[in-house]
């Protein structure tokens, strides 16, 4: 189980958009790993009208306008991908569905480290959540149970930049 939306899915709002082929794929055969940031409970950013991967344009930049230093969220908004790997009409289309609102709560495999209940959530250059690590980062989820059997639960929230706090 890579991802499991608990919010029912009809209040939640969605939408689709094409991929950009480059960094992305539909393709559940592909050998290249773009596939993998492409399936449900992965994240990726949405520049232009178009999903593209979170590492694809930089960084954002904190208050002061200087790069977070170890931040690796793009510039952008990030939207959870809700598209089951091997879909064939988003193979056809190139195009994939994400979870377009917040407030949802959903469980995952898709994270790295090891987040714990109340930790703020961003994104990595994997399109996985991961506990925020420094100040000027995006934040898109809050971890509301900590790891257990592999997997977390959070909630989106409305995606804000970790202030510094001096």
């Amino acid at each position: 189980m890579a991802f499991k939306l608990i919010t029912p899915v009809s209040d939640v709002l969605r939408r689709d958009f094409p991929i950009n082929t480059t960094n992305l794929s539909t393709d559940p055969t592909d050998s290249s790993g773009k596939n993998a940031k492409t399936i449900a409970g992965c994240w990726v950013a949405i520049l232009e009208g178009t999903a593209d991967h979170v590492a694809a344009t930089g960084t954002y930049a904190t208050d002061n306008g200087a790069a977070s230093a170890g931040s690796n969220v793009t510039a952008g908004p990030m939207r959870c991908v809700f598209t089951q790997k091997g879909d064939t009409a988003s193979q056809a289309l190139n195009k994939i569905t994400v979870l377009w609102d917040f407030g949802w709560e959903a469980e995952t495999s898709l994270y790295a480290g090891n987040p714990a209940g109340g930790d703020l959530l961003t994104v990595n250059s994997d399109g996985k959540l991961a506990v925020t690590s420094d100040n000027g980062q995006l934040i898109v989820a809050m971890c509301t149970k900590g790891e257990s059997n592999s997997k977390i639960t959070f909630q989106a929230l409305s995606p804000f930049i970790q202030p510094t706090i001096s």
